[in-house]
């Protein structure tokens, strides 16, 4: 039986309407047919097949409206091991507001982790391209991050990014990795694991907008402490489905 290992966790930032949630789809293998615009949290895994193990990249797709990002967020309990940002190539505001989800980034973040800066829609007419070279190069040396163009069209740019943050979150965090139970073994067996992803909608899922336990959860008395989510027959990451497993 080959086994399930759970490797990182990153998140996707930037503002309502930049491809957020397409460059995500295209990267895990998702087809790209009825998306809406995120109002929650979304997790997206990519899954590796390896010749030793399935590996497992937990994508997290955030609203891009401030106000749904400060509600959804608060529901995750975790910091990520990497951060996507991303803005429209034709949005000039979209580039401009970079600064408040850098700054949000480095919030969520374990310490020192990655971060990559993402230009989309990059298969747009040269003449609707009005975010300039220049500024987008001052942007990533402040940063201190590495920068790429992507489309919807090509996906080879959007697997060239995701897999240049893969790698680099492999060097920062590989000795964390083999020390840390967060990213062990899974004993779940095939049948179950294919079972659970292979629901695309989530609904046994925290992460399932319409999922009543979450709904219910936002209660003032809500016990989120380690005895508390046992008696509520939660797992560590808050939920009642199989992430668990993780």
């Amino acid at each position: 039986m080959k086994k399930i290992r759970k490797d990182f966790d990153i998140v996707v930032m930037g503002d309502s309407g930049t491809g957020k949630t397409s460059i995500i789809y295209k990267y895990a293998g998702k087809k790209l047919k009825n998306i809406k615009k995120t109002s929650f949290v979304d997790c997206i895994p990519k899954i590796v097949e390896k010749k030793t193990h399935t590996s497992i990249y937990d994508i997290w797709d955030t609203p891009g409206k401030e106000e749904d990002y400060n509600t959804a967020i608060g529901f995750i309990k975790i910091h990520f091991d990497g951060c996507v940002l991303v803005y429209d190539v034709s949005n000039e505001n979209s580039f401009n507001n970079l600064e408040k989800w850098y700054t949000e980034a480095k919030r969520v973040l374990l310490k020192d982790a990655p971060i990559i800066l993402i230009g989309n829609k990059n298969d747009k007419p040269k003449k609707d391209k009005i975010v300039k070279g220049n500024l987008v190069q001052e942007k990533v040396k402040k940063f201190n991050t590495k920068f790429f163009l992507t489309s919807v069209n090509k996906k080879k740019t959007i697997n060239n990014a995701f897999e240049s943050l893969v790698t680099e979150m492999k060097n920062k965090f590989e000795s964390e990795r083999k020390e840390s139970s967060r990213y062990s073994y899974s004993s779940l067996n095939d049948e179950n694991y294919n079972n659970f992803y292979a629901n695309e909608d989530m609904n046994n899922c925290i992460h399932n907008k319409d999922n009543d336990f979450r709904n219910n959860s936002l209660d003032s008395d809500f016990d989120d402490s380690d005895n508390g989510r046992k008696n509520n027959k939660l797992n560590k990451n808050g939920c009642k489905c199989k992430c668990n497993i993780f």
